[in-house]
């Protein structure tokens, strides 16, 4: 028996050396790490005395998976770029704080200076506690036969499951904290301007909403450049039907994400918070989003917000130690905080409700007047939701392209024309805006 276990930790060893190697560089470990990796990897194929406890061997190997799973799981996130302060994290199991200070002011600058010795200014922050969220996974049963004949597959099932849940928990409550809680000048919430829905429950997201957001931002003096703008699905949807060839140019199709336009960084997200459409104010965490809550799309400034990590731990019970059921638990416990460091450079826009928004459309130039050759000229459409056109005279034609409508004259051999390009709001069919044509003789 002796012999059987020696020969075994023998094996296990020579195996562990090359798994730890590649462990380590999977992960960038440094050098001087390998010799734990390995002999941790080692640990969980050794065969255990009856009656040893395993508890020690799966926590420290898998602690550090479910770590590595944190990590690519927000990796191309909407948290990607923002500071990460996870060093300054301190406490026990229990409680995890960081003691973040925030310099939430500028230092003035002076322009062309001939006074000297230039006036010093302190930059006086406030250090603020912020308690870390407590992210615990709920108990996942082993039974001993699954531990025993599979243990690490079995363990790296359980331990993906957990790392995958706790994750996507992080990213739904990091995003509601780094929206803003309500409408304000340096923190705009707006309302979507387009068209209904085909369901009549809610307006559609515009380019031009975009640029109103922007404008709101610049009127509070705050620089628009480097925001990320999260767009929530159905926005996403939206700015695809409002000018698919635009936002073909702009997608990555693969993703379904949109490149940075406007200013903002884009990205999407599925889990964003909830805003009440009539007073613009963000539903609580957690909270149940009634027909007055509409899913809402985030902007925040990732420099002017903050990310920490605290301690990962893994709880585990031997099924030697249940006589009764045989089964080993497992379940996980992490610590983390991701929110705007500062009440400002932070918005949304939520959909509005179909009866909220007034529908306008406006046309330039008002009049049109062609060669007897024949030409075309282009007019900008500015509309708050799509449009239909229609053209009438003999000689005339128009199509449109996005908010543009090219209108064509043919070749005129007779008299005077004359014609009407009319633009048509399709939410509401009594908004229209014209433009007056003519043609010179080609008598």
């Amino acid at each position: 028996m002796k012999t059987k276990l020696i020969f075994s930790v023998i094996f296990s060893l020579l195996i562990a050396m090359v798994s730890g190697v590649l462990i380590s560089a999977a992960v960038g470990a440094p050098e001087a790490a390998i010799p734990l990796v390995s002999i941790l990897f080692a640990a969980s194929f050794i065969p255990m005395p009856v009656g040893a406890s395993m508890a020690t061997v799966y926590r420290e190997v898998w602690e550090k998976e479910v770590i590595k799973a944190f990590t690519s799981g927000i990796k191309d996130s909407f948290l990607d770029g923002i500071p990460d302060k996870s060093q300054y994290v301190t406490g026990d199991d229990e409680v995890q704080v960081i003691n973040a200070t925030f310099f939430g002011v500028e230092p003035d600058v002076l322009i062309n200076n001939t006074t000297y010795p230039i006036p010093m200014q302190e930059l006086n922050g406030e250090n603020v506690p912020i308690v870390l969220d407590k992210y615990q996974t709920k108990v996942t049963p082993v039974s001993d036969d699954e531990l025993h004949a599979l243990s690490y597959d079995k363990m790296g099932e359980v331990k993906n499951s957990h790392g995958n849940a706790l994750v996507k928990n992080r990213l739904r409550k990091a995003i509601h904290a780094l929206a803003p809680a309500s409408n304000s000048a340096k923190t705009p919430v707006i309302k979507t301007t387009g068209s209904v829905t085909p369901d009549g429950t809610r307006r559609r997201l515009r380019w031009a909403d975009i640029v109103t957001l922007r404008e709101k931002f610049s009127a509070a003096e705050i620089e628009v450049d480097g925001m990320r703008l999260v767009l929530c699905p159905d926005h996403v949807n939206d700015l695809i039907l409002e000018d698919k060839d635009l936002f073909k140019t702009l997608t990555n199709w693969k993703t379904g994400v949109v490149d940075s336009q406007l200013g903002f960084e884009i990205r999407s997200y599925v889990r964003n918070p909830y805003f009440k459409v009539s007073t613009l104010e963000k539903l609580s965490f957690g909270g149940t989003a009634t027909s007055d809550f509409r899913m809402a799309s985030v902007v925040f400034t990732p420099s002017l917000a903050r990310k920490a990590t605290g301690k990962t731990k893994m709880y585990y019970s031997d099924a030697t130690t249940d006589p009764e059921y045989q089964v080993s638990k497992v379940s996980f416990r992490n610590y983390f905080v991701a929110l705007p460091s500062i009440s400002q450079a932070i918005g949304a826009i939520v959909s509005d409700f179909p009866g909220e928004a007034v529908q306008s459309v406006t046309v330039a130039p008002e009049t049109m007047e062609f060669v007897t050759a024949g030409e075309s000229k282009v007019a900008a459409v500015t509309a708050t939701g799509a449009f239909s056109i229609a053209v009438t005279g003999e000689g005339f034609s128009a199509t449109k392209s996005g908010n543009a409508v090219t209108v064509v004259a043919a070749i005129n051999a007779g008299a005077q024309r004359t014609g009407t390009l009319t633009i048509t709001v399709d939410a509401d069919v009594s908004k229209k805006a014209t433009i007056a044509l003519t043609q010179l003789t080609g008598l």
